[in-house]
């Protein structure tokens, strides 16, 4: 397979995943979810009393995330162009759950390449993305407590690479557990993120499943 796919600057703009909402909403009478469109032919449903944010928060957190990569020194050089879709924060705050919509252009990797990885292609990717993750966080103030082997799944029927962490709390004492979904459809990747606090996990888990098997494009 090509390089593209274990290319840790592809992944380097997890760093950065704060979203610019371009969202139209409608909620169904009597459900506790609402499906957001997005532009691309994005939609998504998300529980309808969290958070969406607005532009201007989400430009703020990616301020605030590109400012502690490079006062830490870590050069921020991204590759290709990210449009920010979506960020969505539970309810009451602090938040105890988060969910993110990307799309990149162009992507890194195809369907085709994924689909061919090996074990052993897995296993490298793990080691480039741990090593960078890990600068991330540390320039951020968290901690990065374990990374998974990268994994294949299925979302809306597409192959799907799935990227799982588990890092500090800056406020708390409880550990985030992240899983980072990026699926390549044709011309651009798609990249979903979705976290939650594991003190919170019996109550958010249910609910983070229902949004990733939402996801339609």
């Amino acid at each position: 397979m090509t390089t593209s796919l274990t290319n840790p600057r592809a992944f380097f703009l997890v760093f950065v995943i704060i979203i610019v909402f371009v969202a139209e909403s409608a909620i169904a009478g009597g459900t506790n979810y609402q499906r957001l469109t997005l532009k691309e032919g994005i939609s998504i449903e998300v529980p309808s009393h969290w958070l969406v944010h607005l532009d201007a928060e989400k430009k703020n957190f990616a301020a605030a995330g590109e400012g502690s990569l490079r006062a830490a020194g870590i050069d921020y050089e991204p590759t290709g162009s990210k449009s920010r879709m979506l960020a969505v924060s539970s309810l009451p705050t602090p938040s105890g759950a988060k969910i993110r919509v990307n799309v990149i252009r162009p992507p890194s990797f195809s369907e085709t390449e994924l689909r061919s990885a090996t074990s052993q292609d897995f296993i490298d990717l793990k080691a480039d993305f741990s090593s960078e993750m890990a600068k991330g966080m540390t320039a951020m103030g968290a901690k990065l407590l374990s990374v998974e082997t990268p994994r294949i799944e299925l979302i809306s029927n597409s192959t799907a690479i799935l990227f799982e962490y588990r890092r500090s709390d800056l406020r708390g004492p409880s550990p985030w557990t992240v899983r980072l979904y990026r699926i390549p459809a044709r011309d651009k990747l798609i990249e979903l993120t979705i976290s939650f606090r594991e003190s919170d996990a019996a109550i958010f888990k249910p609910i983070i499943e229902h949004t990733k098997q939402s996801l339609r494009f």
